[in-house]
This record gives structure tokens, sequence and C-alpha cells, in this order.
């Protein structure tokens, strides 16, 4: 039962505009930094129960998604976050802050990257609509931070129920069913709202209502039972009918998708979260390579890969694999010629930045790195690697410089502002970074008096 309240809780402490509804006025700043508090505090939690998928290549291919979406919106009150979640719930939630996660019960499901995509555009618009403010003014007497160590004790539930159940019961729960009552009326809103970001996109409106049939058939045939997705996005005949009397007469014509790319690639990763033997030469190639069979998986990732010499999936495959048979600078190579296809892309970058730490090339790490940090300069994946390479290079200062910066980052804030304030003893500390300094630790002294 707890799980099924994951994204009801969540949606409730989210506070925001959408463009073509009244703006929050004087409050908007206030009410954005208490979400942006409470989305990294949900997001910390998450992650430090290793929940959240970090993987730079397949969080990119959410990440792409969400910010197609996103690019027709003509004003953004915030940054947003997607995120896949390590469990078989059949779900995806919003929270606070922008921060929208996928189970990957839920991606196992799902027949074409338009459906993620409409997955997606509903979850941006429970966070642009209103709902959080109305289920404020109506719950009162629920502190936004009883209501998080709710949502925690919630998306705990699923990984650690002891943990879950001594969280609730120092948390007030009091009101939670009229709660559900309150944002399920919303589900219609949100409708309209997503679709519009699918008309705006290159993605097939339609995908909506055909994942909401596609998900109804498969709970009233059998296939799947207790789908949380439904119980927490109730879909009727009502609301189906509602969406499609919203939809253009002609379907869109899909840009080719690799989303059966990315999908077996996530359960190669992940093949617990699945319990399919998925067809095809690709699924096959991965299950040769997971089962130690390099020689005979490399020659089938090969053909996949002379068939589709553009596919970021089939190629970072065969590096995988080539890492696996002991051959780095082969895997490099491969890794070097799909940036000649993606220049400059994140997840390939420090993929072939680990290959090239792994045979002690240093100096080509670094200048690879150094790149990534002047376009990427916020992401801690980054931090993780430049870590190792100054450790590496025997730069003490500038590695425990990457450390804090590392943990500030993943909102490890407290732990971050210990070693700021030891880094800032050292006399050799640039003038640029102590200042960085200074306005951080000054953030986390405001973050820690509210």
């Amino acid at each position: 039962m707890l799980r099924l309240l994951i994204p009801l809780l969540l949606l409730t402490l989210t506070a925001a505009a959408d463009s073509d509804l009244p703006l929050l006025g004087d409050e908007a700043p206030m009410l954005l930094q208490q979400e942006q508090a409470l989305g990294r505090g949900i997001y910390k939690q998450l992650t430090d129960e290793g929940a959240v998928i970090e993987d730079p290549l397949l969080a990119d291919y959410l990440e792409d998604i969400g910010d197609t979406l996103l690019a027709s919106l003509d004003r953004r009150l915030r940054d947003y976050h997607f995120f896949l979640v390590e469990s078989d719930v059949v779900n995806a939630f919003a929270a606070p802050g922008g921060y929208i996660g996928v189970y990957l019960g839920l991606i196992d499901q799902l027949e074409s990257e338009d459906e993620l995509a409409a997955v997606l555009a509903h979850e941006i618009a429970h966070v642009r609509l209103r709902h959080g403010m109305q289920m404020r003014e109506k719950m009162d007497e629920i502190s936004w931070m009883s209501m998080l160590g709710i949502v925690n004790a919630v998306l705990l539930s699923s990984r650690n129920p002891d943990a879950a159940a001594a969280m609730i019961a120092l948390t007030q729960a009091g009101g939670v069913q009229s709660m559900i009552n309150f944002t399920r009326g919303n589900e219609y809103e949100a409708d309209r709202v997503g679709l519009q970001l699918l008309k705006g996109s290159n993605y097939d409106p339609w995908a909506m209502s055909d994942l909401m049939a596609l998900l109804q058939r498969k709970e009233r045939s059998g296939e799947l039972a207790q789908i949380e997705y439904l119980r927490t996005h109730p879909v009727n005949a009502n609301r189906i009918a509602e969406v499609r009397a919203r939809l253009p007469q002609d379907r869109k014509i899909s840009r080719r998708s690799r989303f059966s790319q990315f999908r077996d690639y996530l359960f190669h990763l992940y093949p617990m979260h699945s319990g399919r033997q998925r067809p095809g030469a690709f699924a096959r190639a991965l299950r040769l390579m997971r089962d130690g069979d390099n020689e005979q998986a490399g020659r089938l990732l090969q053909q996949l890969v002379d068939q589709d010499p553009d596919s970021i999936w089939y190629r970072s495959a065969l590096a995988e694999n080539l890492q696996a048979a002991h051959h780095p600078g082969q895997a490099a190579a491969v890794y070097r010629s799909l940036l000649d296809l993606y220049p400059g892309h994140f997840a390939i970058s420090l993929r072939l930045a680990e290959v090239l730490l792994q045979q002690d090339e240093t100096a080509q790490a670094a200048a690879l790195l150094e790149d990534l940090r002047r376009d990427r300069g916020a992401d801690p994946r980054l931090y993780k690697l430049l870590v190792e390479l100054y450790q590496r290079q025997g730069l003490d200062l500038e590695k425990r410089l990457a450390q804090a910066d590392y943990h500030w980052l993943r909102g490890e804030h407290e732990l971050a502002a210990t070693q700021y304030r030891s880094l800032l003893e050292e006399p050799d500390l640039a003038l640029s970074e102590r200042e960085k300094i200074e306005q951080k630790l000054a953030l986390q002294k405001e973050e820690s008096a509210d």
C-alpha cells in the first residue's frame, strides 16, 4: 500500500505555475526555494539507498527526452531532473523541484519512445500545475517536513520495509486519504498540459491514450496485476475519452527511435528487473556478454554495428565487451568513433575517460575531463572521475576540492561544507575557488537555519 501512494504524496508537495494559469506572485521565489530543498532531500534519500540508476548513458537518454519536451515551454521556473529508479514497480512520479523518476517496472511495459515521452510529459505537467499549492491550502495541518518524512518512508518501502515503518512512526500521516482523493481529480488537468507538451515536441500525442489503454488492458487480462501506475494515475473510460477528444486527427510520423535498443541495454545492466526473455540479435549478444562469451558476443555486436553504424547502444555494448575481454585500447577506439559521430557526448566522453585512466593515459584523460568540466561543470559523475584523475596525478589539493564539489553536487551539503572549511585553511587555494567556497558555505548556513 505504501508504494501506491508515492506519486500522490510527492504531488502534494509541488508548487509551481502553468503557462496559462495564474502565477504565484511574490511568493514564487520562496516557494520555489522550498521545492528545490524538498526535491533535493527526496532525491538524496533515493541515491543514498542506491535506488537511482546513475549510469550516464542511460540517464542521458531519459534526460534527452525530457529536454525535448521542455524545449517548447515559453517560461521555465525551475530546472528538471529526470532519472531511472531501480525497482520493479510499474509507476512514475514527480517530486518537488522538478525531480521526475521512472521505475524500471514501467519501462519494461512500454512499447515505444513516444509512450515514455507521454509518461514524462504527464509528470512534468503535475509539477507545472498548481496542485501543490492547492493541497497545501487544503492540508495546512501537515507540515512540509512531516510530508518529507512520509514521502521518504514511501520511497524506502519497496527496498527496506522495516526502515520505512520506523520512519512513518516518526511522522504525522493524518489526512492521507483526503490527499489521495484530491490529487486523483488533478489527473485530467495533467493530461491536458501533458498533451500540450507532446504537441509542441516531435513526439506523437496519441501515445498518451495508447499508454492508458495498454496498461488498462494488461491489468484486466491478468497479464499484470495491481499496476501501481493505474492506482496513482487512475484510468477510466471518461479520462481516455477526454484525452482522445484533444488529440489531433492524424498521428505524427514518429522519428526513428532506438527505444528497444535502450531497453535491451538497460535490462542487460539490470537483468533482475525483467523476467522476459527478450527476442532479437542485440538481446542475444548482451546475454552472451553477460555469460562471459565475449568472443561470440563481439562477432554479433560487430554485425549489428555494421547494420546500424550510428547506434550509440550497439557501439557502447561493443566497447564494453572489448573492455570485458581485456582490450582497453580497442574499447577506447570504439568510444572515439562514437565521439566522431556525437561530438562532445557527455556519457561517452566519461566512458572514454574511464578507459584512459585504466590505461594510465592520464594526460589524455585530463584534457578530456577538463573539456567536460567547462561544458558540464555541475555534474557529480564528472567530479567522481576528477577525484580519480587527481589521485593518479598526485594533486592532493585539487583532489580534495573535487571531492568536496562531488558531495556538494550530490546534495550532501553538510559533508561538503566540512571539507570546504578545511580547504579554506590551505594557503595555496586559488582566490576564485576561495570565493566559490565561501558562497556555498553561506548557502549551507542558510539551509541549516531553515
